[in-house]
């Protein structure tokens, strides 16, 4: 009673009849506002035109329903998705078959694939190889089962570049339980493990730096003491035998140990000229040629003669380091190859032998100082290698480390 006879327009705010412009079916959103309310609803309407026989216009007939639960469903999905386009965290989403389904611009911009290079394709696309194949199995377990899981991921890049990740990956489910989707939350942590790996390796400088101290104050004249004595020994080395081969033996492996042990505690100033990378490279393979002839170990050179910006007596010490590393890793009989390419103004250089291998698991732990897995050596030289590469803003990193096929990447700034 409160209705009949009114004008539609006292009812709704929206008047649907000027909306209307052809006499056909239209589905609008319309406001509504309630007696005695000052508050505007939108309500989902259908307007149809009812005709008589000859067409003409008789009366409009309105079907209403409240959406204003859609709409705001419809706020909070918007809103969320905007969250998630702007998030500073990688957010990716894949299908219970790993495959990609959704990955936001923090992605993109952090690994360099477009989204086209990655929809579809299985998650194992950024997959570093360098975590062991188990945990990968429990991350799935995990999610599959319908839990969350969390932890730290390494992974690479489109151009091939590590970064550390922690991530929380977790099941989107319908309401049935069924799972369809898992969405993973990506938090870029590379460098703040940087940073922490920086603090201890200040810690370990203090260390070694008392520890120099004493070997110098302990080594210095039982050193000289050995050396002078071995001189006079030399030269009666037909009746005295063997011995003096031991002593110098001994001797070198003593220097080489006191010499790693200073460079490593020193920091010393850059002295930057041009410096040819091919050169520097053939540096080392001479000083060991004697080395490589007696464990019959094929030395090639494929590095490009480009030309960089560096200290380069230090260079020559990087090199000469990974080449050693190389040598230690060959039994008998083997090739080591080196080879570079130039890219964005940086120069990467591959060493790659046919030796034992690394276990990827250590791929961190092999740069830290005095860490070794061989019977002899100070642990010193890819922790040297790596520093010398950072003093440079570049970089030493374990690319492969497949047995018959180890290779380590250095990257130094081409600086012209």
């Amino acid at each position: 009673a409160e209705i009949v006879n009114k004008r539609i327009t006292d009812i709704i705010c929206d008047d649907p009849l000027k909306i209307i412009k052809n006499y056909t079916e239209k589905e609008i959103e319309i406001k509504y506002r309630p007696k005695n309310s000052q508050t505007d609803y939108i309500i989902e309407a259908v307007i149809k035109p009812v005709v008589d026989k000859k067409s003409r216009l008789v009366y409009y007939y309105l079907m209403t329903g409240s959406i204003g639960r859609k709409k705001m469903f419809e706020t909070q999905v918007l809103e969320l998705s905007v969250i998630i386009e702007q998030s500073p965290s990688s957010i990716i989403i894949t299908d219970t078959d790993r495959r990609i389904q959704y990955v936001n611009p923090a992605f993109i911009k952090l690994t360099g694939y477009s989204l086209e290079e990655v929809l579809g394709k299985d998650i194992s696309v950024i997959k570093s190889n360098e975590m062991n194949p188990g945990l990968y199995e429990d991350i799935w377990h995990t999610v599959s089962s319908g839990s969350i899981w969390k932890g730290e991921i390494v992974n690479r890049k489109k151009n091939g570049e590590r970064y550390v990740e922690f991530t929380v990956i977790a099941p989107i489910k319908e309401k049935n339980g069924e799972i369809n989707y898992f969405a993973a939350i990506k938090e870029d942590i590379t460098l703040l493990k940087q940073q922490e790996k920086k603090l201890r390796e200040s810690e370990r400088l203090a260390a070694i730096g008392s520890m120099t101290s004493y070997l110098l104050h302990e080594i210095k004249s039982p050193f000289a003491s050995i050396k002078m004595n071995f001189d006079l020994i030399k030269n009666n080395a037909s009746t005295i035998g063997n011995s003096y081969n031991i002593i110098e033996r001994e001797i070198k492996r003593l220097d080489k140990l006191l010499k790693e042990v200073l460079q490593y505690s020193r920091e010393k100033e850059l002295e930057p000229v041009k410096v040819n990378m091919a050169r520097a490279v053939n540096y080392g393979a001479e000083l060991l040629e004697p080395l490589l002839k007696t464990k019959r170990i094929e030395f090639i050179n494929r590095i490009d003669p480009v030309i960089v910006k560096a200290d380069a007596q230090q260079l020559k010490s990087l090199f000469l380091y990974l080449l050693e590393n190389s040598i230690d890793a060959i039994d008998f009989e083997g090739e080591i190859e080196v080879w570079s390419e130039t890219k964005n103004n940086e120069v990467a250089v591959y060493y790659k032998d046919n030796g034992c291998g690394i276990d990827c698991t250590l791929s961190e732990k092999i740069f830290e100082p005095f860490y070794t897995s061989k019977p002899k050596g100070s642990g010193l030289g890819l922790a040297l290698a790596r520093k010398i590469a950072e003093k440079h803003s570049g970089s030493v990193e374990l690319f492969s480390g497949k047995k018959g096929e180890t290779v380590f990447k250095i990257k130094i700034p081409a600086g012209f």
